[in-house]
């Protein structure tokens, strides 16, 4: 799991020099460098960098700056220094401290800046940013939106109307109350965590979980990892080849089948009636229900084939295709059942969810559901706001408000809505690009279009640049992507869910749109895009094949994703002479009525583009610092693409006392510490074939970091990660070691915990370390790890059960019964077997008659209690099993009886006669070793 321990994080502070304050208040100041100031002061306290940084030569170095823009160019910037920087380095800062001191133009970059000193700083932590004018004004659409008081509010917005900034904002105002935020993936996660750490009154009672993290809650059974989508494509495609018969027209189309059973077969596989289809028994709808849900959308003979052409699938490969949806049913259903819901839940007031527009039907419901159950027997029901843009879905869902009302209504009701306008994220040319784009789903039939939009409001200082280069070949392409993804921040994005083999020369990276989703670069390059545009449109002329109006629009998104990602430079880089297309991408560029995009240029040859984005004048550490804000951007989802990129950002650190190298301090601890954590998140990646040179690489940079602590943790993983039979010391001093590594290095903890339980995971099947200390130290780690993750890892549990057996066995068969009872007694529930065999090897043979029957093996009880001997209780055993012994055993016992005096028979018996009967009744008795006694 990703989410933080609960103990508070400490907190960033802000001096604010009194010539910013100034600048803040006076009125002569433009209004929207500003705005943009605040937000910048707001992305230190939260992240301690906001996404643009520049560095600073000559004698301001060290000094770090942030563009706010101004005369519709790069005109201002906010400058500004971490702790341990050369310019405050003698101030001794705190290290969550940073000094904001000036706006400056551009023409003084290369003046001396003096710091200045405390008595001319206000220290402000995040929380007191708002109360001194120093936090983001919100719109009056975006305050109206926090101020309702309706149970269920709906955000909508096109990218960068501050949707997410509402939901966070409306999540503080809760003061005092236990909150659940909900996000898409694990990189808004933790800048949601980060935000509030810095800004929540108490940041314990803010849970930030993921989608998928909420569903393995409720679901532990629900795979922990999701293929990619392009995978699980592929996976339906092949299936789809191999299938008995072929159906029309979802043969040739994978993609859209993919997201008819995604969105809709298994995706709105509903429970409940929803709008006039019958409730869905089972984890597909059934034929006539798919027909009537799409019989807007699909012809009915088309709709018919799309079930027919999943129910023809092998449904063990179903699980695997559709993924979340498929567990979400499953979890619903649990809930509907009676199930609690999950512990978060728990004297919970509000419930946020950003990105809502990626989830299915089913994982609406089973939100809807949560919070219907968690809200039962309470004064008050959950307050629930959710935020969403319908034509930026990378997921499949076919989202539109209409059907989330739909769901939700039954449980939440209404709600109110609220359209989000103004754009305070994009820069302007990129903004208007995105807003003109739009126009992609002009012509589509109107229940494929998406809803909720409205006419952006632009006001943002920056301006952005839009360029267009045609590169003659795939080997040009291949030469000018690798030049720029030599620069940081820097992504080549296909507009599509898979890459064309032909647009990946050489293993170019080039990126689908899913898989920019959710992140951020300076410079994005759309390949092919005049010609996916010019596909757009020839798919939405064919207005009676419904099958591609579903391809136009799902296109059109994909493109509308990869361009909302830039925040400084959009590159239309497309590939041979074929002008197909240019006219319909010269329409987004050159408006009729507004002109060109600002900062648009129309045409540029490739060697002219390498040569404008030429990084020449920057600093090695302007360039390192975006490096490292690409890098941590990448982390979670692009793990060995960002460990690539911290890799170039230690390549270029050089020497501190160098003047082409990185003095910064600071700085340099951040690269070796995020490389460090870069290379612990690769080496637990399930298959990782690398895992133990990556923790060697950790180890290394995290003692460069100055994470002591953590450089001795990945020696310690490195020892799991090689998989030694006596790996249980090495799990047993991480273990240990645990607490103190979370406590220097937090951002450790799901790279280690993962760690740990792959390594419990995989010694179910590997071999046994020799010599009994070995193994109670292996046993000791396992328990430990299960111990640890009790709540959401019950397959420990069982790799526990099974090692302990398999120990026992082992100490059993070299005669060491003690010791393997010691394994066996913690069992619940007992191996009696077991521990029956143990206590025949001690000579226990009374313990062992009884542990056998107790495991049900009568027979085994029987031959025990004779070698003891214990008659009577061997009698008994034997009339219960019908064993042929019971007669000889009958016997034997009256003849013990008449000896012992017990019969009246037996006080006539002399001492000779007594002799020949006690001669004889030893020699009916077994011995122990099965052979029957000889006579003395």
């Amino acid at each position: 799991m990703t989410q933080r321990p609960p103990e508070a994080p400490r907190r960033r502070k802000l001096l604010v020099h009194q010539d910013v304050l100034e600048w803040m208040d006076d009125p002569r100041s433009d209004r929207q460098l500003q705005q943009r100031a605040r937000l910048v002061f707001s992305q230190l306290a939260a992240q301690g960098m906001p996404p643009q940084v520049k560095g600073v030569q000559g004698l301001g170095r060290g000094w770090l700056r942030t563009d706010l823009g101004g005369n519709s160019g790069h005109q201002f910037y906010l400058w500004w220094a971490r702790a341990g920087s050369p310019p405050v380095k003698h101030l001794g800062l705190d290290p969550l401290e940073i000094l904001v001191r000036a706006v400056r133009h551009h023409d003084e970059t290369h003046a001396a800046l003096d710091p200045g000193g405390p008595d001319q700083w206000v220290s402000l932590p995040g929380q007191e940013l708002k109360d001194n004018g120093l936090f983001p004004e919100l719109l009056r659409s975006q305050q109206d939106a926090i101020e309702s008081k309706v149970r269920l509010r709906v955000l909508r917005g096109q990218p960068g109307t501050g949707k997410t900034t509402v939901l966070q904002q409306a999540a503080l105002g809760a003061p005092g109350q236990r909150t659940l935020y909900l996000t898409y993936n694990a990189l808004l996660a933790e800048r949601a965590r980060d935000f509030f750490d810095q800004f929540a009154p108490d940041p314990s009672l803010v849970t930030v979980l993921t989608f998928g993290e909420l569903l393995r809650r409720v679901l532990p059974a629900a795979p922990a990892v999701v293929a990619p989508l392009a995978e699980r494509i592929t996976v339906l495609a092949r299936a789809l080849d191999s299938a008995p018969r072929k159906f029309a027209p979802w043969d040739k189309h994978p993609e859209e089948l993919f997201g008819e059973l995604h969105a809709w077969i298994a995706g709105a596989a509903l429970p409940t009636p929803f709008r006039g289809a019958p409730p869905c028994e089972g984890q597909l709808l059934r034929e006539e229900a798919f027909v009537k849900l799409r019989a807007k959308t699909l012809d009915e003979r088309a709709a018919r084939n799309a079930v027919q052409a999943v129910q023809a699938l092998d449904p063990r490969l179903l699980p695997e295709i559709v993924g979340d949806p498929w567990w979400a049913r499953r979890a619903l259903d649990k809930v509907r059942a009676g199930a609690k819901p999950p512990k978060v839940f728990a004297d919970l007031h509000a419930v946020f969810v950003d990105e809502v527009q990626d989830l299915t039907l089913v994982e609406i419901a089973l939100l809807a559901a949560l919070v219907s159950a968690a809200s039962e027997g309470r004064e008050a029901p959950l307050d629930v706001m959710v935020a969403g843009d319908e034509s930026q879905t990378v997921r499949p869902t076919d989202f539109d408000w209409g059907a989330f009302a739909d769901a939700v209504a039954p449980t939440l009701g209404p709600g109110s809505t609220f359209d989000l306008l103004g754009n305070v994220r994009s820069p302007r040319a990129i903004a208007t690009l995105v807003e003109r784009s739009w126009s992609l789903y002009q012509h589509l039939d109107k229940a494929q279009r998406p809803r909720g939009r409205a006419d952006l409001e632009i006001e943002e200082s920056v301006s952005g640049r839009v360029l267009r280069c045609r590169v003659p070949d795939v080997a040009t392409l291949a030469r000018v992507g690798r030049a720029l993804l030599e620069r940081p921040s820097t992504v080549l994005v296909f507009p599509g869910a898979r890459v064309p083999p032909e647009l990946q020369p050489d293993g170019l990276d080039v990126w689908s749109s899913d898989a920019v989703k959710g992140l951020d670069f300076s410079v994005v390059a759309v390949v092919d895009g005049a010609r996916r545009i010019r596909e757009i449109e020839a798919l939405r002329a064919r207005k009676n094949d419904q099958v591609q109006s579903l391809r136009a629009r799902t296109r059109a998104d994909q493109f509308r994703v990869a361009l909302s990602r830039a925040t400084d430079t959009v590159i239309f880089l497309d590939v041979g002479e074929d002008p197909s297309g240019d006219g319909a991408l010269h329409r987004l560029c050159v408006d009729d009525q507004e002109g060109p995009l600002e900062g648009y240029v129309a045409s540029i040859d490739p060697d002219a583009l390498l040569a404008l984005l030429a990084r020449d004048d920057a600093s090695a550490q302007e360039l390192v610092l975006e490096y490292i804000q690409e890098a941590a951007a990448l982390l979670h989802a692009h793990p060995r693409r960002a460990l690539d990129r911290l890799r170039h950002a230690r390549g270029l650190l050089g020497r501190a006392d160098s003047r082409c190298g990185v003095s910064d301090p600071t700085i340099r601890r951040q690269v070796h510490r995020l490389l460090g954590r870069a290379a612990w998140i690769n080496a637990s990646q399930q298959g990782s074939l690398d895992g133990a040179e990556l923790m060697e690489e950790a180890r290394k940079a995290l003692q460069l970091g100055e994470m002591k602590l953590a450089a001795k943790a990945s020696l310690l993983v490195r020892d799991l990660v090689r998989g030694d039979a006596d790996s249980g010391a090495s799990a047993e001093s991480l273990l240990a070691l645990r607490p103190q590594v979370l406590t220097e290095f937090a951002e450790l903890r799901e790279p280690l915990d993962r760690a740990l339980r792959s390594w419990a995971a995989s010694r179910e099947a590997a071999l046994l370390p020799t010599g009994r200390t070995a193994r109670v130290k292996l046993l000791d780690a396992v328990g430990g790890v299960r111990a640890l993750f009790v709540d959401d890892l019950p397959e420990t549990a069982r790799v526990e059960r099974s090692l302990r057996r398999r120990v026992a066995v082992a100490l059993r068969e070299e005669s060491h019964g003690r010791e393997a009872l010691d394994v066996l007694l913690p069992l619940d529930p007992r191996d009696r077997a077991e521990e029956a065999r143990c206590h025949e090897v001690l000579g226990q043979l009374r313990e062992a008659s009884l542990a056998w029957e107790e495991s049900g093996d009568l027979v085994a009880a029987l031959r025990c209690a004779r070698e003891l001997p214990d008659l009577d209780r061997a009698l008994a055993l034997a009339v219960r099993t019908g064993s042929d012994e019971a007669s000889a055993l009958r016997w034997a016992c009256s003849l013990r009886d008449l000896l012992s005096g017990h019969r009246a028979e037996a006080e006539g018996l002399n001492e000779h006669e007594r002799g020949a009967l006690a001669r004889a009744f030893d020699d009916a008795l077994p011995s122990r070793s099965g052979a029957r006694r000889r006579r003395g």
